[in-house]
């Protein structure tokens, strides 16, 4: 369904299944959930935070494990940050130990990346490279390149500046709240959460265009440095890129934005509930299916009926 307001389109994105649901119906229930992401025979991973682990589940919502091994050697994960599904891999942001951990869908290591700092973001392209949000300012580059197996080959990207963040307490944050996200095509999208600034590069890794969002439900992202301590609030959310090369932006509010491989504003969607529009936050794209853990609510969404309506 289509909304018009203030001559903006407004996309209802669908619910396949109300994820949240299914799993307290089955005797599973998650209070606390980050991402939720779907494997090639529609299996689901969710990042439950209470726990520190993912948590698998079957299309009908049978519990079948906990996925990753804890502790704190090296194939283990001591603090799990973020994930993200790809080429039947879960790449796994280990917070406690500054790396990337790369499991198969059963939780069995493959290898490790150990980066310069905590990632921001992992993205993984069609050909197996891995790029990950990890700016080094010896190197001077925002997003860090890796073959499929872990080898190091390089970086690209010019970290985000403003007078705003000149100051190094802020600055160097800024550089770390960064999303990073591979179209089908091999296309890169980067992120600035704080900023709500995202910009493209090519698959030879030069940037085609830079821009800025804006529009009333865009908050105005800021660093605010106390002590010892950083109070971070994000103008965006989360990046997803389509099959067809649109970059989904989700807001923290009520929607994501959604614009084409140019760059320019084609709508908003968000999933509508009771109490009105919800941003889908956490998104993970599986062809034409979206799963979305949004203010500790799960969803399988329809976005193929989003991206019919473009």
């Amino acid at each position: 369904m289509v909304f018009g307001v203030f001559s903006q389109k407004i996309l209802e994105i669908p619910v396949i299944q109300d994820l949240g649901k299914t799993l307290s119906s089955s005797g599973n229930y998650i209070s606390f959930c980050g991402r939720v992401a779907l494997d090639q025979e529609g299996n689901i991973y969710i990042h439950d935070r209470d726990r520190g682990n993912i948590l698998k589940f079957s299309p009908s919502g049978r519990f079948l494990g906990a996925v990753l091994p804890l502790g704190l050697r090296k194939k283990e994960v001591s603090s799990l940050k973020d994930f993200y599904l790809a080429n039947d891999n879960l790449y796994v942001i280990d917070e406690g130990t500054k790396s990337l951990k790369v499991f198969d869908l059963n939780g069995k290591f493959k290898f490790l990346i150990k980066t310069h700092d905590t990632p921001g973001s992992v993205g993984v392209g069609p050909n197996g490279l891995i790029f990950v949000a990890d700016y080094d300012p010896r190197r001077n580059a925002l997003v860090s390149i890796y073959s499929s197996r872990g080898k190091f080959l390089g970086g690209f990207g010019m970290p985000f500046h403003t007078p705003d963040y000149s100051d190094q307490r802020k600055f160097y944050p800024l550089q770390r709240r960064i999303t990073v996200r591979v179209s089908p095509s091999g296309e890169i999208g980067v992120l600035s959460n704080v900023l709500g600034i995202f910009r493209k590069y090519s698959t030879s890794y030069t940037l085609v265009f830079e821009r800025k969002m804006e529009g009333p439900e865009v908050p105005q992202g800021s660093i605010e440095v106390y002590e010892d301590t950083l109070a971070v609030i994000l103008a965006a959310a989360d990046l997803a890129i389509d099959f067809r090369g649109r970059f989904i932006i989700s807001l923290p509010s009520q929607f994501a934005y959604i614009y084409d491989p140019r760059g320019n504003f084609l709508g908003k969607m968000g999933i509508k509930t009771p109490e009105g529009f919800l941003s889908p936050l956490l998104m993970f794209l599986s062809g034409r299916k979206m799963g979305s853990g949004a203010r500790n609510k799960l969803f399988l969404l329809d976005y193929g009926a989003v991206e019919g309506q473009l």
